[in-house]
């Protein structure tokens, strides 16, 4: 098991116009995302990308900071927290 610390870094959003990103209302808020299928336990945090094919949350955990999680769009469920 690598029980090595994680360096510290930090994320860059995405850049404007950059081709990558969809508008979504909900860029910039609190939110929860979960499976539709099983497994239903929501991921909550605040969404910092949206693509054609995938929704990016960043949350908080104690042991690393900062997670982004990528979560393809089909197959969950995004709502506001």
């Amino acid at each position: 098991m690598d029980t090595r610390r994680p360096r510290r870094a930090s994320a860059s959003a995405v850049a404007s116009g950059s081709g990558r990103g969809v508008a979504d209302a909900r860029l910039g808020r609190r939110v929860s995302i979960a499976p539709t299928d099983y497994g239903t336990v929501p991921v909550t945090g605040t969404l910092v990308a949206a693509t054609p094919s995938r929704f990016v949350v960043a949350r908080e955990t104690d042991r690393f900071g900062t997670l982004h999680v990528h979560f393809p769009q089909r197959g969950y469920a995004l709502t506001e927290a």
